[in-house]
């Protein structure tokens, strides 16, 4: 008996141009129906080699790929702030738009070493005192890639106080105004930002400052007025103390005593 050859069947074949399609996964006809699996198979084979000739060729765009995040703990400008820690907080990207395949979260500290990483759409770390980037990257269908990411801080904020400064001074006079019993809980101030009420700010790093009234500080035809100087600490994770302090002071004009 003469032994028949088989033409390897191929991958793909035209069809028809009627059926609006470029291409048509090979159904084997007249050599025998391939298996339900193998003709899946070839079809997704088919339609990934297909949409990345297309997008190299840039038939197409990719489609709205975007990496979104949520969480637990909701954040302020781009940060989250945790002011009780040890504390868990769980992401999650299910928001993220586009034909996704992969998500990746990794957890970076201050000096960008992983801490962590996870490849599910949702995500749980337990963060302790310090400052943490949350970085999600989502890859597309057709291999393109998007990213998102949040700051995360774990931090008790600082205390302002004012802890000299005198009730009134007459007006040219240099005041000093101290700081010393602003405190940190886990940290250190490393800001002091002062406001004076005549429109004089100023920032330092040590926690004295001075200041002096101007007579021409005072409103016309007053011989005194009060001013209000507040404080706000700053530490060295980016925490700012909430509410200023505020501390009262009167001035008088040189042409009046107290």
């Amino acid at each position: 008996m003469r032994k028949v050859m088989e033409r390897p069947l191929p991958l793909f074949r035209p069809l028809p141009l009627g059926q609006g399609a470029l291409f048509g996964v090979a159904t084997g006809a007249g050599l025998g129906e391939p298996s339900g699996r193998r003709e899946t198979m070839r079809r997704s084979v088919a339609v990934f080699l297909l949409t990345g000739v297309l997008l190299l060729g840039g038939c197409i765009e990719p489609t709205g790929l975007r990496a979104v995040i949520d969480s637990t703990h909701k954040p302020s400008q781009g940060v989250i702030w945790l002011q009780d820690y040890p504390a868990e907080v769980t992401f999650d990207a299910s928001r993220s738009t586009g034909e996704i395949i992969s998500y990746r979260w990794t957890v970076l500290d201050e000096e960008g070493e992983e801490l962590a990483s996870s490849t599910e759409e949702e995500f749980t770390y337990q963060f302790d005192y310090g400052r943490y980037l949350v970085r999600l990257e989502v890859t597309g269908f057709g291999l393109e890639t998007d990213e998102a990411q949040v700051e995360v801080v774990a931090n008790k904020p600082p205390v302002a106080v004012i802890s000299y400064a005198r009730k009134d001074a007459m007006a040219g006079e240099e005041i000093t105004f101290r700081a010393d019993d602003s405190h940190d809980p886990d940290g250190s101030i490393v800001e002091y930002l002062w406001d004076f009420g005549d429109g004089s700010r100023e920032t330092t790093e040590e926690p004295e400052v001075t200041h002096t009234y101007e007579e021409e500080d005072l409103p016309p035809g007053e011989s005194r007025w009060q001013f209000t100087v507040t404080l706000v600490v700053i530490d060295d994770l980016g925490g700012i103390s909430e509410p200023p302090y505020r501390h009262e002071i009167w001035i008088y004009g040189g042409c009046c005593g107290h």
